[in-house]
Order: C-alpha cells, then structure tokens, then sequence
C-alpha cells in the first residue's frame, strides 16, 4: 500500500513540511504541528518495522497513511485501499470543514459581560478543600 506512494513522493511531500524547511523553503509553507501518539508497544513495534520495510520514518509513515486517510483523491488506488478498509472497520467518516459566522458586536459584548459574573472558579475550589 505504501510503496505506491514511494514511486509518487510528489504526492505526499505536500503534507511534510520538516524536510522543506531544512531545505530553506519554510518562509512559504505553514507552520508543523508535532502531534503525540500514545499506543501499546506490540503496535508500535508493528508501525516501526512496516516503516523499515518501506525505508520510511515512523513519522514518514505515519503522516502518509493519516493524509491518506483524510485525503478525498480517488485516483489514488492504495488510498482507495486504505480508506475503504478503514470504512469497513468504522473508522472513517466523511468530514467538510465548517464555516461560523462570527458573533455579532452586541452577542459578543452579552458572552464578555457574562463571563464576568457568578463564582470564580478559585473560589469554588477553595470551598471544596475545607
């Protein structure tokens, strides 16, 4: 599932943005997040040696199989492969990205008046203790 995407680095380089940026490119691309990921060790040692088997980091292997997952490309037949098993097992859903209007001025200045009233939390805390 992964070598095919070995042959297209194109195709997932866009989703690494640590190797770009010791390349001098990070001017122009968005800032990385650094997610952890707790797992049993009998996964993590799963994980480990199919990212060996595949000349790939963890990270690398990681960041391909979650882009795959959340990337809607059907072109790609190992991402088609990857999502319908994760489909199977109920693990992937579809998803759009929401847009809120914000709040208007006088529903904001409501929520900010609000928020100033009632028992403060330190006070609340206090009370259990004793």
């Amino acid at each position: 599932m992964i070598s095919a995407l070995a042959s297209r680095p194109h195709e997932w380089r866009r989703w690494c943005r640590h190797e770009c940026r010791h390349a001098g490119k990070s001017a122009t691309l968005p800032t990385m997040a650094q997610v952890t990921w707790r797992a049993t060790d009998e996964l993590v040692r799963r994980v480990q040696a199919v990212a060996a088997a595949e000349g790939l980091s963890m990270n690398e292997l990681m960041t391909r199989v979650l882009a795959i997952a959340t990337d809607s490309d059907d072109r790609d037949p190992a991402a088609v492969r990857l999502r319908e098993r994760l489909r199977a097992a109920g693990m992937l859903t579809s998803w759009a990205p929401t847009t809120r209007k914000p709040p208007d001025g006088a529903d904001l200045e409501r929520a900010r008046a609000a928020a100033g009233t009632g028992t403060r939390l330190a006070n609340i805390v206090s009370g259990q203790r004793r």
